[in-house]
């Protein structure tokens, strides 16, 4: 989730609102600020509203057919080979 600035004096919506609550509890996690166990159940409620990126898929390589070359060998009056 990115950083925003708001003003405290403008109004909040709700979205907003969460994301401010969001980027504090991370700022205090950074700082060492919880125990484990209340990292743990916080990591869990923020879960709860982001959604996480998902990774760029990988292209699979496509297995292209190409069409048969059929060659014939003919040979003419003047003796020379033609494909």
């Amino acid at each position: 989730m990115e950083s925003t600035r708001i003003n405290p004096n403008d109004d909040l919506t709700q979205e907003k609102a969460l994301s401010v609550l969001i980027q504090a509890v991370n700022l205090a996690q950074s700082k060492g600020v919880y125990s484990f166990e209340e990292a743990e159940l916080l990591s869990k409620c923020v879960r709860k509203f982001t959604t996480p990126i998902p990774p760029a898929p990988v292209p699979t390589p496509q297995l292209v057919e190409t069409p048969a070359v059929t060659t014939t060998l003919t040979a003419n009056d003047e003796e020379t080979v033609v494909l």
